[in-house]
């Protein structure tokens, strides 16, 4: 019986020790279950944040695109007016042209000079007709160049701002995207261990039925042997109870049959004429005779 008692005892622990497991096992799967979650969650937002990066970067690379459209259209428009001033001799303004010409005229028309001298400033009159005309030409090429060349200026920084801030967003993409990449992995790997732990958690679960009803069959055991031990207690206690009983109704057959024996023999003496004394009517009476 002890030793039964010993083996259910370690059956017992045994089935503590793996509930324990078990439920350490449960207890990591759910918090693991509410990590993969999370990670889920996380890389569902980044992704949302990813998306809205790619968003501004397409916006801001449609109008870099529109920039650089704007500067080649410059460029296009440019090339040949410039082509126009690599034609044209080098002069200075036409208004420094004109009022020197205006000057040296007024001089000839008004001032008295020696032939040589007269012939020179006819010579340099000459020369500054002959570069107004294409100093009044570039200056109106400048014109139609000034406001191209603005253009220009303009597209071109729009183009560097709209770089900048297409970089900006696509690096902020890349990262976003990155670190989405890495939480799914994480959530990948995670779910995993929940497998390997869920695939644990069978194998406990399979050992505590095993467990259990190794218990159940040694409780059942115990049980048994308890209750064998009770019935022979409690047989041993009727028998000893029988006994007594027993001793008792020999002694009371005994008493019985000895006040018979004494009853009779005063009914014997009664009729034959004698005497009946006290002792004589009881043990009559015990016996259960009667007077006749």
């Amino acid at each position: 019986m002890t030793e039964l008692k010993e083996q259910l005892h370690k059956a017992k622990a045994d089935v503590q020790a793996v509930q324990e497991q078990a439920y350490a096992l449960r207890l990591k799967s759910r918090e693991a279950i509410a990590d993969v979650k999370k990670f889920y969650a996380d890389a569902a937002e980044l992704k949302k944040m990813r998306d809205a990066e790619n968003e501004k970067v397409r916006e801001f690379k449609k109008k870099r695109q529109e920039a650089e459209s704007k500067v080649t259209e410059a460029i296009e428009k440019l090339k040949p007016l410039r082509g126009q001033l690599d034609g044209l001799p080098r002069a200075e303004s036409p208004g420094r042209l004109r009022a020197e010409l205006e000057r040296l005229e007024w001089e000839q028309q008004t001032e008295a000079v020696s032939p040589k001298a007269e012939k020179e400033l006819s010579r340099r009159i000459k020369d500054l007709r002959e570069q107004l005309a294409p100093a009044e030409k570039a200056r109106g090429v400048f014109e139609q160049i000034k406001p191209l060349e603005e253009n220009l200026r303009a597209a071109t920084a729009e183009v560097r701002i709209y770089r900048t801030e297409l970089a900006k967003h696509a690096k902020a993409s890349d990262a976003h995207h990155e670190a989405m990449l890495k939480l799914y992995k994480k959530a990948e790997s995670l779910s995993k261990k929940i497998g390997e732990n869920l695939k644990q958690l069978d194998e406990k679960r399979a050992l505590l039925d095993e467990e259990r009803k190794e218990f159940f069959q040694i409780q059942g055991q115990v049980k048994g042997a308890e209750k064998a031990q009770m019935d022979a207690r409690r047989a041993e206690e009727k028998a000893e109870r029988d006994r007594i009983q027993a001793e008792k109704e020999a002694e009371r057959n005994a008493i019985k049959q000895k006040a018979t024996g004494i009853a009779e023999k005063a009914l014997e003496k009664f009729r034959a004429g004698g005497k009946l004394t006290w002792e004589d009517l009881q043990a009559i009476q015990e016996a259960g005779l009667e007077l006749k």
